[in-house]
């Protein structure tokens, strides 16, 4: 897939902004469409991201306005790490659930860190919590190989600086099992403030 094999239009924007908090634009490779969807976290969800499902943005990363060329010129400087995100997708989708099953939304699209040196590939996302009074960074290596960090910000603070910081060491359990702790954590370490 090349950046130039996909069609957004500003109704894609205006759908994502519709449907708010925990929505996202994803492109599908099989089925090779946009699409706007939102993760539920249920046992029986319909929407759950699969191994083909590339996550372009999220509702945090939207435009002031419908501009989907602004959009898709974001997106497509990070397409060179597209096969990296598709490989982390085993890592990452239990967590994502378990995340949504807390009240926890993926609040933008993820930014992907390559192999650097020693340590395997990592993905950090974003997510907000229900009340959006928090956001909650999440950084786990490849098959939670390394501890995963997770950060959390105040969001009326203008502040760089997290307020919480853990790091959870996961790589003895399964990736259900990991997903779960990691998740676990984010939302307690979420409701201390």
């Amino acid at each position: 897939m090349r950046p130039s094999d996909i069609s957004m239009a500003s109704g894609h924007l205006a759908e994502l902004r519709e449907r708010g908090l925990g929505s996202l634009l994803v492109w599908h490779e099989e089925a090779r469409r946009l699409r706007v969807t939102a993760l539920t976290g249920g046992a029986d969800d319909a929407e759950v991201l699969g191994f083909a499902d590339i996550i372009i943005a999220g509702y945090r990363d939207l435009p002031e306005t419908d501009d989907a060329d602004a959009l898709y010129r974001r997106w497509s400087a990070r397409t060179q790490k597209r096969a990296l995100q598709r490989g982390m997708s085993p890592t990452v989708a239990p967590l994502r659930v378990a995340m949504r099953r807390r009240g926890l939304h993926l609040a933008s699209a993820p930014q992907v860190i390559g192999a650097t040196g020693d340590g395997p590939p990592e993905i950090a996302e974003e997510y907000e919590t229900d009340s959006g009074g928090a956001t909650i960074a999440v950084t786990t290596a490849l098959g939670y190989a390394d501890p995963s960090h997770v950060l959390v910000f105040e969001d009326e603070a203008d502040s760089v600086d997290p307020v919480h910081s853990v790091v959870i060491e996961v790589e003895q359990a399964s990736l259900l099992q990991a997903a779960d702790i990691v998740a676990g954590a984010a939302y307690a370490t979420a409701h201390l403030m």
